[in-house]
């Protein structure tokens, strides 16, 4: 049975983890932030599903509701939900208390994980790899000279090139690793190891694809440790 740990902060105090033993209630704080992870691989569930109810948000994973934030969407609350796993989400990789698109509503999913064709189940860092889109598995993303289309406006024109960064944020890393980028297909863009102790990973992409990525990191040691977990301060592989 998967186990699973509420993180909840506020500002200017430390991050409270919460482990999940049944329907788990919480008040919202002004200027919290909270996250859901799967306490075996640290990263975002992938059946999560987030519902506004009234002005609670009911947090449900695989059709159960697992935790209740009472308040999240009171007028006199700003708050924030990561859902990839990490107090810190990389951008459009959280919903917070000022969207009012299901306002009034009695229970309106404000945002689900993406399983249909195309998901993995190979392990990122801090996020679901059935989350396809402009964020990459759990890393903090910086895109340069890309670009999108609809299907209502003419298609760009093709890209050279652009630099693609990315930051580890699952914890400070102890080891070198290997990070690879895939396509959207699942077909491998480049690989290279890095310690992202000296900062970001960066890929400059010149093939010409524009479209969703996803980065995926993969351990280069064995048992042995590869990040810090910042609640508990545990080496973890």
């Amino acid at each position: 049975m998967t186990q699973l740990s509420l993180i909840a902060a506020t500002q200017g105090s430390k991050s409270e983890t919460i482990t999940l033993a049944g329907l788990q209630i919480l008040v919202a704080q002004n200027g919290g932030i909270y996250t859901l992870v799967d306490q075996q691989t640290q990263q975002a569930p992938k059946g999560l599903v987030l519902k506004r109810n009234g002005d609670d948000l009911d947090i449900e994973v695989d059709g159960d509701i697992v935790a209740q934030i009472t308040g999240f969407y009171s007028d006199d609350v700003s708050a924030a939900f990561s859902v990839d796993g990490t107090l810190t989400p990389a951008e459009g990789m959280s919903i917070t208390s000022a969207d009012n698109s299901a306002a009034g509503a009695e229970s309106a999913i404000v945002w689900q994980a993406n399983t249909e064709a195309g998901a993995t189940d190979d392990a990122g860092i801090g996020l679901s790899t059935a989350l396809w889109g402009g964020a990459l598995a759990g890393l903090g993303v910086a895109l340069s000279d890309s670009g999108s289309s609809s299907s209502s406006e003419p298609e760009p024109e093709p890209v050279a090139s652009y630099v693609v960064s990315l930051e580890a944020a699952a914890g400070p890393f102890q080891s070198v690793v290997t990070v690879e980028l895939y396509d959207q297909d699942g077909n491998l863009l480049q690989s290279k190891e890095h310690d992202f102790s000296t900062g970001p990973v960066k890929f400059t992409i010149d093939t010409g694809y524009q479209g969703p990525l996803l980065a995926k990191v993969v351990d280069s040691n064995g048992d042995d440790g590869d990040y810090q977990d910042e609640t508990t301060g545990e080496l973890i592989s």
